[in-house]
């Protein structure tokens, strides 16, 4: 393409952009947000989202029976909040996904709006590239695999008032500290991000800035913890024990830390490395062509951006990191690349006439990189699984012809036909993916009062907490044994999932006979999701009690 047709078209693109900037911003939005969030609506279910799903399941079992909430993550305030979702006709999952869909709209949203406060028309191209990375595949599975998104529309609408009110007073300081304890409230291990807040605080507007950040945040979070207590009296003890059950659970994977430090910090490289490469192109392109009377931003911002881009990455650090970890440092690469693409620079025409080798060079670079962006989107062929689940609304059953494609459901279709009237089911391996996409339900008696946490919705870490004695595992299946167990057979790092310890137990209990095997590898499956796990089911063949007592 000849320089001149560049030119007109850049300046054509750009001039249709600052005239419909509503239009554009909802492009954005549709095409990184809405497609993907689409696309893996009817996705099979996932590991993270069952733990989200079960807690917010669990949470609506609590609160209807006056329990104290179960203490399976610690705060889960995201949970929490859609606790009404189970109670919705058709699949669970589906409203858990759309909820999250719409937490990544306002993200999003407030997302653009920053980046357009520091660069113009420029911001929807960044935007566009982070949101779409931020809703792939590997961070966000089929959708409300952690709650990233409602914890940074409040992170992120606390950093529009920080930074772009022109006369932040008292009250702006005191609302951005209160958006900012709910953004961590939602995400806990966003805490770093409250120090930073009240360094901004005081670096902007001194000690007065600081107090009403101070006063907007801290009150608010005791208020939301204590009115926790006065939802479900004993909530409190309960998140005591949740946080110290996920200290033993991570604990039991320290060795795993480091490499996936690592493995995940290299893969996340490569996967965000066409967004990465646009925010280098971004800085380049200022350096080279900034205006003759330009400074460079000023340090304060240089270092907040960095701050903002960096700080995530002491949870992987700190725990087992994934892809979804690392993608939380890309909004703060892009704001910083957005701060240098807001600065005074050469008319854009001026500077591919003057420099040509340079600016076509950042040019095609810059294309590489957004149409790296585009080839990760999501095959539009998902469309089709998700119209074929959604046919079936308001029904809670999975499509039959999607179960020999996941051994999830493969595992649950056979729990459905074997398992009696009203019956329970007990998992192990963080499997509560099971539960929640056969709508199943683990034995109830004495769960969410005791030192034990998971009890028997998760026998691994229940094995866990009790430190592995045999004897007690057993004595916990005969007083309230599980109609159904399944024992997932990881192949593969994986958090422990005692197969072998409980099939043993299992086997010494003389009550259970295993019934089924679900292998990925068997050749009439047609498995493409979790190829790496099978599971052994087994059922119970003796008269159950109804109460759990301690031996």
């Amino acid at each position: 393409m000849k320089l001149a047709k560049i030119l007109n078209f850049s300046e054509e693109l750009k001039g249709k952009v600052k005239k419909y900037p509503l239009l554009t911003r909802l492009a954005v939005l549709s095409l990184a947000v809405i497609y993907p969030y689409l696309c893996y609506l009817g996705g099979f279910p996932a590991m993270d989202e069952g733990v989200y799903a079960w807690t917010s399941i669990t949470y609506n079992h609590n609160l209807a029976s006056g329990q104290p909430l179960a203490p399976l993550q610690g705060f889960a305030l995201w949970p929490l909040l859609l606790a009404w979702i189970p109670d919705l006709p058709g699949l669970s999952l589906l409203w858990f996904r759309l909820a999250d869909m719409l937490a990544a709209l306002l993200a999003g949203w407030l997302l653009c709006a920053i980046l357009e406060k520091e660069c113009g028309v420029y911001a929807n191209l960044l935007a566009l590239v982070v949101l779409i990375f931020l809703t792939n595949h590997h961070v966000i599975d089929n959708g409300f695999k952690n709650s990233f998104f409602p914890a940074w529309a409040c992170l992120f609408g606390a950093t529009y008032l920080i930074l772009h009110e022109k006369s932040a007073g008292g009250g702006v300081w005191f609302l951005a500290g209160a958006l900012v304890a709910s953004g961590i409230l939602l995400r806990e291990t966003f805490f770093p991000f409250a120090f930073l807040g009240l360094v901004a605080a005081w670096h902007k507007a001194s000690s007065k800035g600081a107090i009403s950040y101070i006063l907007g945040g801290l009150p608010l979070a005791l208020l939301v913890i204590a009115g926790l207590e006065l939802l479900a009296p004993g909530s409190l003890v309960s998140l005591y024990k949740g946080y110290a059950d996920r200290a033993v659970i991570y604990g039991a994977q320290h060795w795993r830390i480091l490499p996936n430090l690592i493995s995940y910090g290299l893969r996340s490289l490569l996967l965000f490395s066409p967004a990465l490469l646009l925010f280098l192109v971004t800085i380049l392109w200022w350096t080279r062509f900034k205006a003759p009377e330009n400074d460079r931003p000023s340090r304060w911002q240089i270092t907040f951006w960095l701050c903002v881009a960096i700080l995530p990455l002491y949870e992987p650090i700190i725990k087992i990191g994934f892809y979804y970890h690392f993608a939380a440092c890309l909004p703060g690469w892009a704001f910083l690349a957005a701060l240098f693409a807001g600065q005074p620079q050469e008319n854009f025409r001026e500077a591919l006439q003057n420099s040509k080798k340079v600016a076509r060079m950042l040019l095609l670079l810059g294309s590489v990189a957004v149409l790296g962006t585009l080839a990760s989107l999501p095959n539009p062929s998902n469309l089709a699984q998700t119209a074929e689940v959604l046919a079936r609304f308001p029904d809670r059953q999975w499509p039959p012809s999607l179960v020999p494609q996941s051994t999830t459901l493969q595992v649950v279709d056979k729990i459905n036909k074997a398992l009696p009237n009203g019956g329970t089911v007990s998992t192990n391996g963080c499997a509560f993916f099971i539960l929640t996409a056969g709508g199943l339900t683990p034995p109830l008696s004495g769960t969410f009062d005791r030192d034990d946490n998971y009890f028997l919705s998760d026998l691994a870490r229940f094995f866990l907490n009790i430190g592995g004695d045999k004897k007690r595992m057993k004595e916990a299946l005969l007083a309230n044994p599980p109609d159904i167990i399944v024992l997932m057979q990881p192949r593969g790092s994986h958090e422990p999932s005692f197969t072998s310890e409980l099939t043993e137990v299992l086997k010494d209990t003389g009550q259970y006979e295993k019934f089924a095997t679900v292998d990925p590898d068997f050749p009439e499956n047609q498995v493409t999701d979790y190829t790496w796990v099978g599971y052994d089911l087994y059922r119970h063949t003796a008269p159950t009690t109804d109460a759990f007592t301690d031996k």
